[in-house]
C-alpha cells in the first residue's frame, strides 16, 4: 500500500511538471497544478496519427506537450488547407468545445507528439473556481481563433511569396534556433504541406522556394533551412499581417 501511494504521488508530480510546460498553466502555483493534474491524461502518439476528425464531437481539451500538430480543414474532396501548426505549450480544437459543436477541422500529428488531455466538464469546473485562469484561457483562445479566421480571406488578398515568407517566419519563431548569427529551421513540413498552408500548389511552392534560394534569401538542405536574409522575408509579408 505504501509503495502504491508513493507511485501515485510520483505520477502526479510528473503531470505537474508536464502542465508547467504549457503556456496556459506556466504561472500557476504548485498546489493548483497538483489539483489540475488529477484531471489530466498524458499520451504519446506516432507520426500521422489522427487526434480527432472533422465532424467528431468535442469532449476534451487538448494541449501539446512535445512535438507538433497540424490543424487541417477539408475544403472539398482531395483539397485540404493546413490552418495552423500547434507547437509545444499550445492548445487546439477549442472553438468546438466552447460553441458545443462538432470539430470543423481535424488534427493530425507531425512526428511523434505528446499530448495533455483534460475532459471538458471537469476542466470547466476548475476554470469556474479560478477565474483568472479562465480570463487568460479566453484571451489565448481568441488569438488562436482570429488567426484561423483570417486564414481563408488571406489566401485571396496576399501574394504567394508573402504567404510562403510568413510561413517560414512563423515556423522559425516557434521552433527555429540561431546559429552563427543566422536563424535556422529544421523544416518539419513537406513542400506539399507548405502548399496546403499557403493555399496553393506544390509546384508553385517549389518555384517560390527555388527563387528565394537562388537570390540567397534562404539556404536549403533537405529539410533544413537557413534564413540568410530575414529582413527581406519580413519585407515580403504584407503590412496587414503585422497588425
Amino acid at each position: 500500500m505504501e509503495g502504491s501511494s508513493v507511485n501515485k504521488k510520483f505520477d502526479h508530480e510528473i503531470r505537474v511538471a508536464t502542465l508547467k510546460t504549457l503556456e496556459l498553466f506556466q504561472d500557476l502555483s504548485h498546489d493548483l497544478l497538483l489539483e489540475l493534474s488529477k484531471l489530466t491524461t498524458i499520451r504519446t502518439l506516432k507520426k500521422n496519427e489522427v487526434i480527432f476528425e472533422q465532424g467528431d464531437v468535442a469532449k476534451k481539451f487538448t494541449f501539446v506537450n512535445k512535438g507538433m500538430v497540424k490543424v487541417i480543414r477539408s475544403l472539398k474532396p482531395g483539397q485540404e488547407m493546413i490552418l495552423r501548426i500547434a507547437t509545444e505549450g499550445e492548445f487546439f480544437g477549442i472553438l468546438a468545445i466552447f460553441s458545443e459543436q462538432t470539430y470543423a477541422v481535424r488534427a493530425v500529428t507531425e512526428g511523434e507528439v505528446t499530448l495533455v488531455e483534460i475532459p471538458k466538464e471537469p476542466f470547466f469546473e476548475f476554470l469556474d473556481k479560478h477565474p483568472e485562469i479562465y480570463r487568460k484561457f479566453l484571451k489565448l483562445s481568441s488569438q488562436n481563433s482570429q488567426q484561423m479566421m483570417r486564414k481563408v480571406p488571406e489566401m485571396a488578398l496576399t501574394r504567394i511569396e508573402s504567404r510562403v515568407a510568413k510561413i517560414l517566419l512563423n515556423l522559425t519563431k516557434k521552433i527555429g534556433y540561431q546559429e552563427d548569427g543566422l536563424y535556422q529551421l529544421d523544416m518539419p513540413l513537406t513542400r506539399k504541406e507548405i502548399a496546403a498552408m499557403a493555399g496553393t500548389t506544390t509546384e508553385t511552392v517549389v518555384r517560390v522556394l527555388g527563387r528565394l534560394e537562388k537570390t540567397d534569401v534562404i539556404e536549403m538542405n533537405k529539410h533544413h533551412i537557413i534564413l540568410r536574409d530575414q529582413d527581406y522575408l519580413e519585407s515580403l509579408v504584407d503590412e496587414t499581417d503585422h497588425l
